[in-house]
């Protein structure tokens, strides 16, 4: 199977602290790979998703979820 997208999602913690994570998500809606840790910045979170999945560089939509809203990350423009 091929990775449809990323969910790039934001969690909080009992203390009220934020948390970001991603999921690689097939087309058929399964799961194939995630986040091993919490990242406490979301830009962490990105480099960690892009290391992985190389996302941008082979054309992978990256979507920011919030509840059952999807918002599509545009990707860097190239200098």
């Amino acid at each position: 199977m091929r990775v449809h997208h990323i969910d790039l999602k934001m969690t909080k913690t009992k203390a009220g602290k934020k948390q970001w994570a991603w999921h690689a998500i097939a087309a058929n809606g399964r799961r194939l790979g995630w986040t091993g840790e919490k990242h406490v910045r979301r830009a962490h979170c990105l480099d960690a998703m892009e290391a992985v999945t190389a996302a941008k560089a082979r054309g992978i939509p990256v979507f920011e979820v919030e509840g059952k809203l999807r918002t599509l990350i545009a990707p860097k423009r190239q200098p």
